[in-house]
């Protein structure tokens, strides 16, 4: 005989879930009404303030789903996506949804942020960047240019990680002029030496002292 509180029948559980119960996630009602003790969630991806995550997590219980679950979802309310960066995409737009991937999936990234604070770009897989909205960057010299345009690559990538700065070279190999002492330098990184965004290069020596014609060739550069 069918239950008092319907006499609604259904072939299967989730024929009666998504008539009946359309506020219970569809998955998890069927799981329940078929008592199945194994159901882990859809292990599909949803924002995770609930689950006291700044990020995505995945509909699953961690005892059975690893670190990223954030717990299984039971209402059909909760927005569920199929991977992080489609979650992060919808979720959390003021994020850069690359780093806001790699965190929900907890996954180590060999890029680069910006510190604009120290005027430098750090690797996130050795320094996890705190703000989700930093841009990433593939390399160095990237960031650099793109995320500390206030200092010259070659100064940028003299004060960035030291694992970095020791794998690219520092300088440009180029020349500028020293105005305060009026003589050509060549911007290679050595002591500390480096060129400014503002300051102009020249392919050689000659082309420099050019320049700067008051000053005799012998005085002209530095070595």
């Amino acid at each position: 005989l069918a239950a008092p509180f319907s006499d609604d029948l259904f072939a299967d559980p989730k024929s009666c879930c998504e008539s009946k119960l359309n506020w219970l996630l569809t998955e998890f009602c069927e799981a329940d009404s078929l008592g199945d003790n194994c159901y882990c969630g859809t292990g599909k991806w949803y924002r995770g303030d609930t689950a006291g995550s700044d990020v995505c997590v995945r509909d699953c219980d961690e005892s059975c789903g690893g670190s990223t679950c954030g717990g299984i979802i039971e209402h059909s309310h909760v927005v569920l996506h199929d991977s992080a960066e489609a979650c992060c995409t919808s979720e959390y737009e003021w994020m850069e949804t690359e780093l806001c991937a790699t965190r929900s999936t907890k996954t180590p990234i060999e890029k680069y942020w910006p510190d604009k604070t120290n005027s430098k770009c750090v690797n996130d897989s050795e320094t996890p960047a705190e703000d989700f909205s930093v841009s990433l960057f593939d390399t160095v010299e990237a960031c650099c240019t793109a995320g500390i345009p206030w200092l010259s690559e070659a100064a940028c990538m003299a004060t960035t990680d030291e694992d970095a700065a020791a794998a690219t070279p520092r300088g440009s190999g180029k020349y500028y002029i020293d105005w305060i002492h009026e003589r050509c330098v060549m911007d290679d990184g050595s002591d500390g030496i480096v060129a400014e965004a503002w300051d102009d290069l020249f392919d050689d020596v000659t082309a420099c002292c050019d320049s700067i014609p008051w000053i005799e060739r012998e005085d002209c550069v530095v070595m």
